[in-house]
């Protein structure tokens, strides 16, 4: 196996793959799914935000307009 030069390529391929695979799966979601990446980058933004809101109704308005942004709804509603 040593003295093949394509399985050694291999070996270190996947180990380049393996030792960056959080970056490489990144950038995969950034350049062919960008709808997806940047809905869920807007979702978990806003996770973050609520956490400094403090009446309800400002995490009401805050969370219709980040739903709105990142997944297109017709319409909103929020049971209180």
């Amino acid at each position: 196996m040593l003295h093949n030069y394509g399985f050694i390529v291999l070996v270190v391929l996947i180990a380049v793959v393996l030792r960056y695979q959080r970056r490489l799966a990144s950038w995969l979601d950034r350049r062919f799914f960008r709808e997806g990446y940047q809905q869920e980058r807007i979702l978990l933004a806003l996770i973050d935000d609520l956490r400094t809101l403090d009446s309800i109704p400002e995490m009401g308005v805050r969370v219709g307009t980040e739903l709105v942004a990142a997944l297109h709804p017709e319409s909103v509603y929020f049971f209180l």
